[in-house]
């Protein structure tokens, strides 16, 4: 394996990660909201 991984591939990579981890967040928020939503209408 080469030691200089070009930067701007590390980015593109990280980026990535980025994205996916974003995505991930705003599904388990999704839900959470949901799960507050049927609590509240509990009575």
């Amino acid at each position: 394996m080469r030691k200089s991984v070009s930067l701007s591939r590390l980015i593109e990579s990280n980026k990535e990660k980025l994205i996916n981890n974003q995505m991930f967040i705003d599904r388990v928020e999704e839900k959470m909201d949901k799960k507050q939503v049927e609590m509240q209408e509990k009575p």
